[in-house]
């Protein structure tokens, strides 16, 4: 199988196809000449998303019942991010899926990314999954986070875009418009989170 991208802004909108943007049939994973030029690997790539999508939604409901105030700044996305080469493999159990934890650094602290579904030998390495931009309340107040949900096979799979995390004033600089990026002043932290284009 060779890889698919599959176009970010076209699956946070639901409307068209995945691989090339075109227009598709309601019921249909793909149009029919990615259909016909791809293959059912086009059509096993969009269900590898939808999974992806039921998992994190899984998992966002063992999280919500810890008893921790939590909320969605954005819908999933998309996106290609690398988990870092001295990331934490957490093993917590009690239903919570193993997740790496990640720290990217920003003005005045860091913003704590969790990804979920990736296996433990992918330190260092790159992979895609839906991700959300999530709040939750703690002693010191809000704290905003990244929650990444791996999409199985990844390898084979990517995004068009890649998560960004950039210096308060770069909002600017996220080009793909029709993706969410956001400010966020908390906790002595500022820094703007978003998407850009894979070069």
């Amino acid at each position: 199988m060779n890889t698919i991208i599959l176009l970010a802004e076209v699956l946070a909108s639901g409307k068209g196809c995945p691989v090339c943007g075109k227009n598709k049939s309601d019921k249909a994973r793909t149009c029919r000449n990615c259909f016909e030029v791809i293959g059912f690997e086009a059509t096993k790539a969009v269900d590898s998303i939808v999974k992806t999508a039921d998992e994190a939604r899984i998992g966002n409901n063992v999280a919500n019942a810890g008893g921790i105030a939590r909320e969605n700044i954005w819908e999933p996305v998309l996106a290609n991010l690398r988990i870092d080469r001295d990331a934490k493999y957490n093993q917590p159990g009690q239903g919570i899926e193993p997740y790496w934890e990640c720290r990217k650094s920003v003005k005045g602290g860091f913003i704590p990314v969790y990804v979920f579904g990736a296996e433990k030998e992918k330190a260092g390495s790159e992979v895609t999954a839906l991700i959300e931009l999530k709040n939750k309340e703690t002693k010191k107040g809000k704290i905003s986070y990244l929650r990444a949900q791996a999409v199985d096979g990844s390898t084979k799979i990517k995004s068009n875009v890649k998560l960004a995390v950039n210096q308060f004033f770069d909002v600017g600089k996220f080009i793909v418009n029709s993706l969410p990026s956001t400010q966020i002043i908390e906790s002595g932290r500022r820094f703007s989170v978003g998407f850009l284009p894979v070069a």
